[in-house]
């Protein structure tokens, strides 16, 4: 987070790379997780998507749909959550980037646990998305996915 925070980064330079958007949309989702003005963190994260990474689509877009998805879930918005998730499950199945799959199914089993839905259904989605992030050795998003687990269990 401190490393964009140094760099001075216009987004609207028609030389901007796509190292410094990524870099930009990371900071927000960062941002956005540790609870600093989640809700400013996930719009902005969104504009980024939507400017720079949609038209052309860019590697990475499932993944950084993802991201988004995170933030907005972070900023409690599961109605834009849900959006961002089902673009990034389109961009699994356009592009063939499947790396973030096993992410996407996680954030799947957050978004019906914030909308309410029976634990059961929770667990089955986390259950799901925590195995095939494991298999692709894609290991955060398995953890994150056994965190989730571990609170349904206590309830």
């Amino acid at each position: 987070m401190r490393t964009v925070e140094r760099r001075t980064l216009n987004l609207e330079h028609p030389n901007a790379y796509y190292l410094d958007i990524f870099a930009r949309l990371c900071w927000c989702w960062a941002r956005a997780r540790t609870g600093d003005d989640p809700h400013a963190a996930a719009t902005e994260a969104e504009t980024i998507l939507t400017r720079h990474l949609l038209s052309p689509p860019m590697g990475g877009v499932a993944f950084n749909c993802a991201l988004v998805a995170d933030a907005l879930l972070a900023a409690d918005d599961p109605a834009r959550a849900a959006r961002a998730l089902d673009l990034a499950e389109e961009s699994l199945h356009t592009y063939g980037q499947r790396h973030a799959e096993g992410l996407i199914l996680f954030l799947r089993a957050r978004l019906l646990q914030s909308r309410g839905e029976p634990a059961a259904a929770v667990r089955e989605a986390a259950e799901r998305g925590g195995a095939l992030s494991v298999e692709r050795e894609a290991y955060l998003f398995g953890t994150r996915a056994e965190e989730l687990l571990a609170a349904l269990t206590q309830r």
